[in-house]
């Protein structure tokens, strides 16, 4: 019988700044078209002082940085000789919507993304033991996330409902979108299906709504949930809307869009 997985830490807003993360608010971020209509219908407010830009930044350079590091029997270093020591080692930018029960996530890099960018070779790819020594220990989306909403949102922190993925650029995510809607063109990314809103919605009894929970977008919310489950209550209707909107930067491309509703709490 497999053992329980533990739960993960309780992290809280002030455990954000003691790991090396600077909140800071954003400027009103203009979304496109397609994203208003889907919160329009939802009655999500569009107006920006609803909508709180808030960034969580990471600009430590390598605090855990070791030149040589022991990965099972292998004394790995070649990987890291050229680190560049400059560079932002986090990014996730959100609008959180309290009014609207809402997180929207405009772009998000996480100390992973960019550890394994600036450290990791084709030969020597970045992983396990050495990708946790140079991260630091609050490093995920939904742990930051959550963290930021729940200061936010405060005692209606348990009303969260919706969180809308904007411009989706992460390939296998993507892949899994273009399958999903058949779109997929020899087994290559187009980023040219035509879906506006509102979308095709799918539940996580669906093959396709599961699918769509097992890439990276969708483990984010299961983690999300996961971290706010004791404010978030039980829900049993979870859904998730594919869609997509012209691209205002590359005309050849569309951005592509997941809204994932929780559903209300069961009382």
């Amino acid at each position: 019988m497999r053992a329980a997985r533990p739960d993960p830490p309780r992290w809280t807003y002030d455990n954000l700044v003691h790991n090396g993360w600077k909140i800071e608010d954003g400027d009103p971020y203009d979304l496109g078209p397609e994203a208003l209509k889907a919160m329009n219908a939802l009655k999500i407010p569009t107006e920006k002082e609803k909508n709180l830009e808030i960034t969580a930044v990471l600009e430590n350079k390598f605090p855990n940085f070791q030149q040589n590091i022991q990965v099972g029997s292998n004394l790995i270093d070649s990987p890291f000789e050229n680190a560049t020591s400059d560079m932002n080692r986090g990014d996730y930018s959100e609008l959180y919507n309290v009014d609207g029960h809402a997180i929207i996530g405009l772009y998000n890099y996480s100390p992973s993304y960019y550890a394994k960018q600036a450290l990791g070779t084709a030969e020597h790819p970045l992983e396990g033991d050495a990708l946790r020594a140079v991260i630091p220990n609050l490093h995920t989306w939904a742990d930051i996330v959550w963290s930021i909403w729940a200061k936010a949102a405060g005692d209606k922190a348990g009303d969260l409902r919706y969180v809308l993925q904007y411009d989706i650029v992460t390939l296998s995510t993507q892949y899994v979108i273009e399958s999903i809607e058949g779109h997929l063109k020899e087994g290559e990314v187009s980023r040219s299906l035509d879906l506006p809103w509102p979308g095709h919605t799918y539940n996580l009894m669906d093959d396709r709504g599961l699918a769509l929970l097992g890439c990276s977008h969708g483990v984010g919310i299961a983690w999300l949930y996961r971290n706010g489950r004791k404010a978030l209550g039980v829900r049993d209707h979870i859904t998730v809307t594919i869609f997509t909107g012209p691209s205002r930067q590359r005309s050849q491309y569309n951005q592509y869009y997941l809204l994932w509703d929780l559903g209300a709490p069961l009382r």
